[in-house]
């Protein structure tokens, strides 16, 4: 069981994961190859219904050359990362 904390993380790396895939010009099945999964499942990470494992997660900041703390981000649309151009 997880708490609202727990909730509230797991929905914004979410969204973070379609945020950083469409602000990179990729596709589901393009990033599922990256993580050697289904584009299945990681539609279902991308929506919330299953969660990253710490290897997927730091393989994906690897892959978009940004922290752990910036796929957690709140404001990532507006991070100077990942950002508007």
């Amino acid at each position: 069981m997880t708490g609202p904390y727990e909730s509230d993380l797991c929905a914004l790396i979410s969204r973070n994961l379609r945020y950083l895939r469409v602000h990179h010009d990729l596709t589901q099945s393009e990033v599922a190859s990256r993580l050697d999964v289904s584009r299945s499942t990681y539609s279902l990470m991308e929506r919330g219904r299953t969660e990253l494992t710490l290897h997927q997660a730091l393989d994906l900041c690897r892959y978009y050359d940004i922290s752990v703390s910036q796929l957690a981000c709140r404001s990532l649309p507006h991070c100077s990362c990942c950002g508007p151009r």
